[in-house]
């Protein structure tokens, strides 16, 4: 009898791994990220100004008061952007330097990227990475912070990098889930 419950238990486990293993990341999509002032050098510094997004705070410098950082409140700024690039080109319009991250091949691949504001500097993890109707949906997740610890910092404007197979797609749409 307990052969028996051994047996049923060893396959409801492995067809749970089976299971499992079909849900996998179909696109082979891999997520890297940075804070805006960590791609000063790797970015075109027109792609960054260009590029600013409401909430998120900024250095500026006045002679009066010298530098500080400055939230953008210009509501005509979007709060997030989305890129989708299928060409070196494309990529090389970008980029000054390429982060060795992303090393990527674009006859097999592209790159999204995606800038929004937060206030926490917490890992993020790819959620859901969807392609329907030339639409590519990318959900992404900040970890839970701790209570307590004061990990909020001021708004800043975040990049996220995800490099993924070619797909056939018009559109991305991204979320950033637990940003604050």
């Amino acid at each position: 009898m307990k052969i028996k419950k051994l047996l049923i238990s060893l396959l409801l486990l492995i067809s749970c791994m089976f299971a499992l293993a079909g849900c996998g990341n179909q696109y082979n999509a891999t997520l890297t990220y940075t804070r805006y002032d960590g791609l000063k050098g790797y970015i075109n510094e027109g792609f960054l100004e260009e590029n600013k997004i409401y909430g998120a705070c900024y250095e500026t410098y006045s002679e009066e008061n010298g530098t500080e950082y400055v939230r953008l409140k210009d509501e005509t700024f979007p709060r997030t952007r989305t890129f989708i690039i299928k060409s070196k080109k494309e990529f090389d319009n970008i980029f000054i330097e390429k982060p060795q991250e992303l090393n990527i091949d674009f006859e097999n691949q592209i790159l999204i990227i995606h800038t929004d504001t937060t206030l926490y500097n917490r890992p993020i993890k790819l959620q859901t990475v969807k392609a329907d109707d030339n639409i590519l949906t990318i959900k992404m997740k900040m970890n839970d912070g701790k209570h307590g610890v004061g990990s909020a910092s001021m708004p800043c404007q975040i990049y996220l990098f995800v490099v993924m197979d070619k797909v056939d797609i018009t559109t991305a749409n991204c979320e950033l889930l637990n940003a604050g």
